[in-house]
């Protein structure tokens, strides 16, 4: 039997959940009216946890941000050797499914080290005994891909539980997804006020570790002359930010009177272009180690925050 349900690749890719969620609402062509007001009423406040080193999206809810057009069934990962049982019924019901495997079982990943990951499976071919699965395989992009059902199920029972950075070992449940109609509107007050607490840099979850908002910016750019730190990824997440960000300009104008319009949509392509070559050069210096490129691409991110500043103040202003 084959099943694969239908995704899609999303606009921005920045980690897992975010990625897998949107592989799955942005093919939704039933909704897509619903599920564009959902998203560009969301993905507008960032944060950073310095003692984990975590930048990402701020779900204001759970994992799935409370996306109205995600049902989800929680199990525990106990189902004892009935795996493959479960993987198959589940998959040839129309579902996905959303676990934790070791990435050193399974080919794509091209991993030799014990490494726990979330990976997402939305698809199965029993007669050609295939599996399709998203992540972040090949330099670390996002992609669907395949793998066999052995390799899933290896992966699956070997994980490792190894605590990660935040000494937190990785969830042990099994979510099962699928997408559930449902109406949402465009919710102006609501946008505005994830704005203003941008702006203001709102904590959010009231801890002292965490920076959201324009202090994010704060706390990174020191962060990026740290030669001990991997900071492409809080790079990437104002890349996404920004890319999300214009879409959003797009989608107001049209079904929202937006003022102002042609200047957020400058101030805006100036942060993406920047964002961009900040990410280049950071490849660029992982590639020659050269700390010099490191002080550029701080000069690069300075800028985005004077320019994040003004757009942010401004699209407040013009709501």
């Amino acid at each position: 039997m084959k099943n694969i349900y239908p995704v899609k690749y999303p606009p921005i890719t920045h980690a897992p959940c975010t990625a897998y969620l949107l592989s799955m609402i942005w093919s939704d062509e039933k909704c897509k009216n619903d599920v564009n007001d959902w998203i560009f009423s969301n993905y507008i406040n960032i944060r950073y946890q310095k003692d984990a080193l975590i930048d990402d999206f701020y779900r204001y809810t759970d994992l799935w941000n409370g996306c109205p057009f995600i049902k989800n069934i929680v199990k525990q990962r106990e189902i004892g050797d009935e795996f493959t049982k479960f993987l198959i019924d589940t998959l040839n019901s129309k579902n996905t499914i959303y676990t934790f495997v070791n990435k050193k079982y399974i080919k794509n990943y091209n991993c030799k080290i014990d490494d726990d990951h979330n990976v997402f499976i939305f698809g199965i071919d029993e007669a050609k005994n295939m599996v399709y699965i998203a992540d972040f395989f090949n330099l670390k992009k996002y992609s669907f891909e395949t793998c066999t059902i052995q390799e899933i199920e290896e992966g699956y029972y070997n994980l490792n539980l190894v605590p990660n950075i935040n000494k937190k070992i990785p969830s042990p449940r099994i979510e099962i997804l699928s997408r559930t109609a449902n109406a949402y509107s465009l919710d102006i007050d609501l946008i505005k006020k994830k704005f203003i607490e941008y702006k203001e840099s709102t904590n959010l979850m009231n801890d002292v570790v965490q920076s959201f908002g324009l202090s994010y910016y704060d706390t990174i750019i020191p962060l990026l002359l740290n030669t001990q730190l991997y900071m492409m990824r809080p790079l990437h997440l104002l890349y996404d930010r920004s890319y999300i960000m214009n879409l959003r300009l797009d989608y107001l104008k049209k079904y929202y009177i937006l003022n102002n319009y042609d200047m957020l949509k400058s101030i805006i392509g100036e942060m993406i272009k920047k964002a961009e070559v900040s990410r280049n050069l950071y490849v660029k210096y992982m590639i020659l180690k050269d700390n010099n490129i490191l002080e550029k691409i701080k000069c690069e991110i300075e800028e985005i925050q004077l320019l994040d500043k003004e757009f942010t103040e401004l699209i407040i202003y013009s709501l």
